[in-house]
């Protein structure tokens, strides 16, 4: 049973990892694109390609996001860990799709100055965190019920000899 635990935590790891290059080449992206600010022909075509290639991008994970939550419906408990943690990367790399989409389209616009929000910068640490209690909060209570059945098992075993040694006594 441990060994499933393990494949499952393992799994949800790895595909953390494999959606963070998409990330970090949506954030690549968006800050090539800020700098750029010319309007000649050439780029504003290179612009759109890249405008329509971000859009397919983020369909198909918007798909992928659909497939995923149908299904999270029938899944068993550890498919359902592994599944939510895909649903949450894919959410965070739907969401930087759709900013780099955003800046991309504005012509290096930053929409953050317009909201007046601060900028923070993304630690991987903290993100794997955040993604990664869950999963062992899920998992921890996934093995709660087989952890309580051993422990009845143990106490079961050991009311047993007590009562053999009282059946002795009594002899």
């Amino acid at each position: 049973m441990n060994r499933s635990f393990a494949r499952a935590i393992i799994a949800a790891v790895l595909a953390v990892f494999l959606l963070l290059p998409a990330t970090a080449f949506a954030q690549a992206e968006s800050a090539e694109e800020v700098k750029q600010d010319s309007s000649s022909e050439a780029e504003r075509a290179d612009r759109i390609a890249k405008l329509e290639q971000v859009k397919r991008v983020l369909q198909d994970k918007r798909n992928e996001l659909g497939q995923l939550q149908k299904r999270l419906v029938s899944a068993t408990e550890l498919d359902r860990v592994k599944i939510e943690a895909q649903i949450a990367a894919l959410q965070s790399n739907i969401e930087e799709l759709a900013q780099s989409f955003e800046r991309i389209a504005v012509s290096g616009v930053n929409l953050k100055s317009l909201d007046k929000v601060e900028e923070k910068k993304v630690d991987w640490r903290d993100e794997l965190l955040q993604v990664a209690r869950p999963i062992l909060d899920s998992l921890k209570e996934a093995t709660a019920k087989p952890r309580q059945i051993e422990e009845l098992r143990t106490a079961i075993g050991l009311y047993e000899q007590q009562l053999q040694a009282i059946d002795k006594a009594i002899e």
